[in-house]
C-alpha cells in the first residue's frame, strides 16, 4: 500500500500548529492568504461548508495560536465570515489595509512586468475577478478598465448607470473611493492586468 497523500489526515494537519506552539512554549501566528481559495468553484479542499466547519472546531481547540486571513475577492471574504449559517460566522473581525505605497510593491511589480499580461498563471489569477465583474452588469467592465488606465468614468453612460457601476464595483472589493469623482483599482496588480486587458477578451 502507498503512503497516504497530504490530505489524508486533515485533523492532524489543522491540529499541528497547536502541537508546534506548545512544543516550543510559545503563541504561534497562522497566516492563510487567498483564503477565499477554499469556497472557490474548484472545491480544491472538498465541500467548503465542511471544510471550514472542521477548521473552526480545529482552531478553537488551538487557544496558542492566533489566526489571521487575507484574501483579494473582498466579497467572498465577507461571505465566508460575515453570515450567521457560515461556520466562522463572528470569529474575529475584519480589517481594511492602508493605501500600499508604489515602492513597497516593486518585487510583485518586477514579478509581473516578467510574465506577459495574457501569460496562463496570470490569466488564472485574474480570470475569476474578471467573469465576477462581468456579472455585476454589462457595463461594470468598461468602467472597471476606465479606472484603471486612469480615465473617468465614461461619459457615454447615464449618471444614475455610472453611480451603480461605481457602487457595485465598490461592494465587490474591486474599487475604492479616494475623493470627490476620484476612484481608483483596490490591486495595483489588477490593475495592471484590467488595463491591458482586451475589451473583447
Amino acid at each position: 500500500m502507498g503512503r497516504p497523500g497530504p490530505g489524508a489526515h486533515p485533523d492532524l494537519a489543522l491540529d499541528l500548529p497547536e502541537r508546534a506552539a506548545r512544543a516550543d512554549g510559545r503563541r504561534l501566528v497562522l497566516f492563510f492568504d487567498e483564503f477565499q481559495e477554499v469556497a472557490s468553484e474548484r472545491r480544491p479542499y472538498g465541500d467548503p461548508d465542511l471544510v471550514t466547519k472542521r477548521m473552526r472546531a480545529a482552531f478553537q481547540r488551538s487557544p496558542s495560536v492566533s489566526f489571521l486571513f487575507a484574501g483579494s475577492l473582498e466579497h467572498v471574504m465577507r461571505d465566508l465570515f460575515a453570515p450567521g449559517n457560515r461556520a466562522f460566522s463572528g470569529f474575529g473581525s475584519f480589517h481594511r489595509l492602508h493605501p500600499i505605497a508604489a515602492e513597497d510593491w516593486s518585487i510583485s511589480t518586477w514579478f509581473s512586468s516578467a510574465t506577459t499580461p495574457r501569460s496562463t498563471a496570470t490569466f488564472r489569477r485574474w480570470s475569476r475577478p474578471v467573469e465576477h465583474i462581468r456579472r455585476l452588469h454589462k457595463n461594470a467592465l468598461r468602467v472597471a478598465r476606465a479606472l484603471a488606465r486612469g480615465e473617468s468614468v465614461p461619459r457615454q453612460l447615464p449618471p444614475a448607470i455610472r453611480d451603480r457601476m461605481l457602487k457595485l464595483l465598490m461592494r465587490a472589493g474591486i474599487v475604492e473611493h479616494v475623493a470627490r469623482a476620484d476612484w481608483r483599482i483596490v490591486d495595483p496588480l489588477f490593475q495592471a492586468y484590467l488595463r491591458d486587458l482586451d475589451p473583447l477578451g
